[in-house]
């Protein structure tokens, strides 16, 4: 390299010399004193790398002077030869001696490193600090599981309250809401909710503790107008029901026949007062309301009672449907007028699509009518089926009982009935139906036990159901008699 830099491409006597050649002779040296240099620079080259590999080696392997093979000859190493850099593996902590291979073939440490590592001390807050962190796993464990069970109540209360599903709904928040304080916004939600739906359900007694006991605390509660004369409507129902029973209670409940003017009379009365002796007030839909239980007992026209419940809808504004509305669809199905009974249907599922015992009454309206349409009670028992998701409820497998009747298919009759009175449901119109099929299907063993039941109750079996035993009804008589027994 020396010789390399010393050299002068441009000295004086190179000058000379290349005036004196031709310009072919000029290019000819030019060339040859160009494969001087470049063979120069390689012999440097080759130089410095065989330097540089005589050094690596002599840093790694000592001065034995070992034969570096090259790659190729690698390549070609005989099967049982073993590479002396593959037996010597250096530990990855001290980076001098021989990985130790009693511990494993990969083992990546010697043995001396292993014993330090293996010698240290574990630290007292080390220990700590993994038993907190157990601790902290176990406890969001915890509080996950909880938060889940409580977001599926939350998840399945608010689903049923958009269905319109009101029983299941507040059976799921008063779950929800059993060991809450309502201090966050979640839980005054699920309250609000809870107060919404047993006013529509007129469930005044739970709404009116719901707003007693979170409405200290949160003023969302009592700001709101509804919500804070919840308690009084409370009162004043149970004040109206009070006087209502003392004024016509005893003609009411004897069963006997009475005057409607005379009781009707009492209610005036009453309304005229407007309060009772403490002061407080009476509530004039509920007076109206009785006055169309009196019509009812009475045995008046539908057309009257339907005029006296426009009148109590009227006073009342829609605040308190639970009490009315069932009763139009009730009305007008004994009628045979499936088209009213059906808007009042439709209105009483606009509050709640659980009310089980309203299915069967509007089902009436079918078998009712001019013409039995028992395809149309079938439909009305599978829309009442599917209301109830999560529970068996009361009152679709009667509808199914009686459309299978109207059918002639008494087995699957008696299998519906069965299956409601099996849940342990022993109403009266059930008994009689179940005592209907059974004669039916000719299963006298289960018209005894019906007959049984009514009898240690202190009563007995319909008599439309007596008469189609003893013949003097037919079937379809006893399925379509507006005042009978099913």
């Amino acid at each position: 390299m020396d010789d390399f830099e010393n050299k002068d491409l441009q000295s004086p006597e190179n000058e000379a010399d290349s005036q004196a050649k031709s310009p072919t002779q000029v290019e000819d040296d030019l060339v040859k004193e160009l494969e001087g240099i470049r063979e120069l620079l390689q012999n440097e080259l080759d130089s410095e790398k065989a330097e540089a590999v005589t050094d690596a080696n002599a840093e790694a392997f000592g001065n034995e002077g070992e034969l570096i093979q090259e790659l190729d000859e690698i390549e070609h190493t005989e099967d049982g030869e073993e590479l002396e850099e593959e037996e010597k593996r250096i530990c990855e902590c001290c980076g001098e001696n021989e990985c130790d291979d009693s511990f494993g073939e990969d083992y990546p440490y010697c043995t001396e490193c292993r014993k330090l590592m293996t010698a240290s001390p574990v630290h007292f807050g080390g220990i700590v600090m993994f038993v907190v962190m157990l601790v902290v796993a176990g406890a969001a464990l915890f509080f996950c599981s909880e938060n889940a069970d409580d977001y599926t109540k939350l998840l399945s209360a608010q689903t049923a309250y958009s269905e319109k599903r009101l029983v299941d709904a507040a059976s799921t928040y008063s779950s929800y809401i059993q060991n809450k304080t309502a201090d966050d916004d979640v839980s005054l939600k699920a309250v609000r909710n809870l107060i919404e739906i047993f006013s529509v359900m007129g469930y005044y007694n739970d709404a009116a503790n719901l707003v007693e006991t979170y409405g200290e605390k949160h003023a969302s509660i009592m700001n709101n107008e509804k919500y804070a004369k919840i308690p009084e409507i409370y009162a004043s129902f149970l004040a109206t029901s009070s006087a209502v029973n003392d004024a016509i209670g005893e003609a009411v409940n004897s069963g006997k026949k009475f005057d409607y003017d005379k009781e009707a009379a009492k209610l005036d009365k009453l309304l005229k007062e407007e309060k009772n002796e403490e002061g407080t007030p009476y509530s004039p839909v509920f007076l109206e309301y009785y006055k169309y239980v009196l019509m009812s007992l009475a045995n008046f026209e539908e057309s009257k009672q339907i005029e006296q419940l426009l009148k109590v809808k009227e006073i009342d504004k829609g605040e308190n449907g639970w009490i009315y509305l069932p009763n139009f669809v009730n009305v007008y199905s004994k009628m045979g007028d499936a088209e009213n009974a059906g808007i009042y249907f439709e209105e009483c599922m606009k509050l709640n699509i659980q009310e089980s015992d309203l299915y069967m009454v509007y089902a009436n309206a079918y078998r009712f009518g001019k013409e039995i349409d028992v395809d149309k009670i079938v439909e009305i028992a599978d829309r009442a089926k599917e209301s109830w998701p999560s529970s068996a409820p009361a009152g679709y497998q009667q509808i199914y009982a009686v459309a299978y009747l109207l059918k002639g298919d008494g087995e699957n009759a008696m299998k519906a009935i069965e299956e409601f009175v099996g849940n342990g449901t022993y109403t009266v119109t059930a008994c009689n139906l179940y005592a209907l099929c059974s004669l039916y299907v000719k299963d006298n063993e289960g018209y005894e036990k019906m007959v049984e039941l009514f009898k240690n109750s202190g009563s007995s079996i319909g008599s439309t159901i007596e008469k189609y035993k003893n013949g003097k009804m037919t079937l379809e008589e006893v399925l379509t008699d507006k005042g009978g027994d099913i």
